[in-house]
């Protein structure tokens, strides 16, 4: 990674553990997950802290695939205030996209659900959509795929509060 790569990804660390403690976070629907996948990433990795019970939340998220990903999110829980067995969210952030050939930035949206069938384990699927805002690479135009500003994943999700 070149240095301003670098100084974004602290940045957005740093900001999410200023944030985590907050005692404004401490609610039962926080969680974390691990997912593969398809798409722009094989294997990612996030907290989503809901915030005083919801219906909000903030969190990030790292992957790697053929390109790796860094984002610092926000997420809707459409049934936060309701006890449920399934947590259907919708999810909007900032993003950063890189490999050795090609970096971008821009806004990242997408959605999912979590199923609960133990208190603290649950299983999650989401999908997302990359929309670049800045990109500098050394692809040539011709081999350039939009395609690949996506992605469909299932994994575990694990209560940490």
């Amino acid at each position: 990674l070149t240095k301003p790569r670098r100084g974004w990804c602290a940045s957005a660390l740093g900001l999410l553990i200023l944030l985590l403690p907050s005692p404004l976070s401490a609610q039962g629907k926080s969680h974390g997950y691990v997912s593969i996948g398809a798409g722009a990433t094989d294997l990612n990795g996030g907290l989503d802290w809901v915030i005083a019970g919801g219906p909000f939340g903030i969190g990030g998220e790292f992957g790697a695939g053929w390109v790796s990903l860094g984002a610092i999110t926000g997420s809707y829980h459409f049934f936060s205030r309701r006890p449920r067995k399934h947590d259907l969210f919708a999810t909007a952030g900032y993003a950063g996209l890189a490999n050795s050939e090609f970096s971008s930035q821009g806004v990242t949206v997408g959605g999912g659900t979590t199923l609960w069938p133990a208190t603290r384990l649950g299983i999650r699927f989401d999908a997302f959509r990359f929309l670049p805002v800045a990109t500098d690479n050394n692809i040539p135009v011709d081999e350039r795929s939009p395609s690949r500003y996506w992605g469909v994943r299932a994994g575990v999700a694990f209560r940490f509060r």
